[in-house]
């Protein structure tokens, strides 16, 4: 059936002028800046993103030919998209790991899909302010801080220009169809699918584009239409082949047995159903939503049918109203493939999959508004204020969104918040907490994740760093030895066990453990310090020394790493490079007091006792009650007298 072709709009772009469009993509500009600028003071976040960049060896040195052969060619982290990791190395190349860079790359990428889908709508409808009122949505709503604010959900971002290019190069195609702009489109499309394969659906979407605005459908034979998509669809299988076996390769994904197929129907259902919600009341977002196993059936059958009566109603108007179909398949079907019928990960939903398929449902709300604006003159002032409005609350709430992303610890606090029976916050947060110290905060949150999962590994083995920081060694040994039960390759595991075991004394053991955790994870920095600690408190300095040697060229700019390899080469008696190394720390921290103090130790040992002593004064500046830095400072006079005489 032919779509309705709708008369010209107003603002046809043969009629328009170029400054209405410059000054509305400066103003999408003004606003993605406004909200998301923010980010450039925040951390990275610990979730994914130690596992993508930081503890990513693959990463350390950048582009390099090496590098690029690996992104091409890898399924790390259960996932195939060697342009995100593309991306990242040249971040790296380009200003090392610095956060506050890296996520700003995520902020002009949104802006560009931003002025992007402005000029893509705005050239396959010829309506300017409808285009221009749908890039406003997208580029404001809160639904899509996710995707910007997390270093991690590059591929996001990047998969989103290259569709929208792809959409670009396709409406060039119909305009004028040459081999030219139909081989860029593939270009585009395959450069997509290789940043994230989540768009295996733009032949879909190209269909729906041809049906409303293109008008194709009709015109054009349906087979030839389908032909032209053959390409891309055999790109599309290619990409959903390689992400299955990568993703089952690296036990990513669940089996029927873990996570039932009705399970997934359901949670597939109720998850569009909050997708919807969302859309038009972005409240209680959070970082991870939990998979659920057990939903009442009555609340399946209910969302079964509001899907099945919106779609009715959408194909019922389809000929009146185009975009009401289009932009409600466009939603629905983009979906599809992160819906959870082929489950992945722990998570039900996220919030990070509607960076495309929002613009669906942006379509059907902003084209609703103005038909019914259209049919009431009066109430179109009113209507554009209610638009307005409606997309100023959204910019505020997602400035308050991107706010929770200031660190761990307040993402995921407010994603414990604002959902129920949030394990894997729970667990996450936990582990935030532990890292700074922050025990007693963090034993209430075990528990909880312990009592909803207690055969979870991650739960047990964050109860057994709590009691190694309450000086509880053997019963941290029983919980992380009942984690590596649940999961015997835990890495996490092997390492807690392996510190604590140092702690006991049992040093072959210990080795063995943090061993076993090194060769998994041979680019974390924590995984060096501990093995050169546990070298250094059994006696083999020289192999502590190469450990914490490791630990700072992963960590060049952390005091604590700079710190202990100058104790390594002081333990050695190399007091020139000691000596070195505290200075570096200093650099970094200078109030820190134990680097003043080995450093003093070091010049005195290298008869450099003025400088020892100035040292040893700072450390009592900082600690006017420190009897060693005293007791330290009568002992460099005495020696200075001594070698004097």
């Amino acid at each position: 059936m032919a779509a309705r072709s709708q008369r010209p709009l107003p603002d046809d772009p043969s009629r328009g002028r170029q400054g209405a469009d410059l000054s509305i993509s400066l103003a999408l500009l003004v606003l993605v800046f406004t909200i998301y600028l923010q980010v450039r003071h925040f951390p990275f976040i610990a979730y994914d993103d130690p596992e993508f960049l930081l503890n990513n060896p693959h990463l350390r040195h950048g582009l390099t030919p090496s590098s690029i052969a690996w992104a091409l060619t890898t399924g790390y982290a259960a996932n195939w998209f060697p342009l995100t990791w593309l991306s990242y190395m040249l971040g790296v190349d380009l200003y090392g790991l610095s956060p506050g860079w890296h996520h700003l790359t995520n902020v002009f990428l949104h802006a560009l899909n931003t002025l992007l889908l402005f000029a893509v709508m705005r050239r396959a409808t010829g309506a300017r302010w409808l285009s221009a009122w749908v890039a406003l949505l997208f580029a404001v709503h809160p639904l899509h801080v996710e995707a910007v604010a997390w270093v991690s959900q590059r591929r996001e971002l990047l998969s989103g220009l290259f569709w929208l290019l792809s959409i670009w190069a396709y409406l060039a195609y119909v305009r004028r169809p040459r081999l030219a702009a139909y081989l860029l489109l593939v270009l585009a499309f395959a450069c997509g699918l290789m940043s994230k394969p989540m768009i295996v659906t733009l032949p879909f979407a190209l269909l729906l584009l041809d049906y409303w605005p293109l008008g194709r459908w009709g015109t054009v034979p349906l087979r030839r239409l389908i032909l032209e998509k053959l390409p891309l669809l055999a790109l599309s299988a290619a990409a959903s082949v390689v992400t299955l076996l990568v993703q089952q390769h690296a036990g990513a994904t669940s089996t029927l047995a873990e996570v039932p197929f009705g399970f997934r129907i359901e949670n597939a259902l109720l998850s569009y159903l909050a997708y919807l919600f969302q859309f038009f009341w972005p409240v209680r977002l959070a970082v991870v939503y939990p998979y659920a196993t057990e939903t009442p059936v009555w609340q399946a059958i209910g969302a079964a049918s509001a899907l099945v009566s919106i779609t009715a109603l959408a194909v019922f108007h389809r000929r009146q109203r185009p975009y009401l179909l289009v932009g409600w398949l466009w939603f629905a079907g983009i979906l599809a493939p992160v819906i959870g019928l082929v489950q992945v990960g722990v998570q039900s939903r996220a919030d990070r999959y509607m960076y495309i398929p929002l613009v669906g449902l942006s379509i059907v709300a902003v084209w609703g508004m103005a038909e019914i604006a259209g049919r009431l003159v009066r109430s179109r002032p009113a209507a554009a204020a209610l638009a307005a409005l409606a997309c100023g609350a959204c910019g505020v709430v997602a400035w308050s969104t991107t706010a929770n992303w200031r660190d761990s610890v307040t993402l995921f606090r407010h994603a414990v918040a604002t959902t129920t029976n949030n394990w894997p916050a729970l667990t996450t947060l936990s582990q935030v907490l532990l890292t700074d110290h922050r025990t007693d905060e963090a034993m209430p949150y075990i528990t909880e994740a312990l009592r909803l999962r207690p055969n979870l590994a991650e739960a047990r083995i964050n109860y057994g760093a709590a009691l190694s920081e309450q000086g509880n060694f053997d019963a941290a040994a029983a919980e992380y030895r009942r984690a590596l039960e649940l999961d015997p390759a835990n890495p996490d595991a092997h390492e807690g066990l392996g510190v604590v075991l140092t702690q006991k004394g049992q040093f072959p053991e210990a080795f063995a453990n943090l061993d076993a955790a090194e060769k998994s994870r041979p680019a974390d920095a924590d995984m060096h310090y501990n093995l050169g600690r546990l070298y250094g408190v059994s006696g083999r300095t020289d192999l502590a020394v190469a450990e914490f040697l490791e630990t700072v060229e992963l960590q060049p700019e952390d005091p604590a790493a700079r710190f202990n390899l100058g104790t390594a080469y002081a333990d050695e008696d190399r007091y020139e490079e000691a000596a070195d190394q505290f200075r570096q720390a200093l650099r970094l921290n200078p109030d820190y007091l134990s680097a003043h103090f080995n450093l003093g130790s070091a010049l005195a040992n290298l008869g450099r006792f003025d400088e020892a002593i100035a040292q040893f004064q700072e450390v009592l500046r900082l600690k006017p009650d420190s009897a060693d830095a005293t007791q330290a400072i009568q002992n460099c006079l005495r020696l200075q007298r001594n070698v004097a005489r």
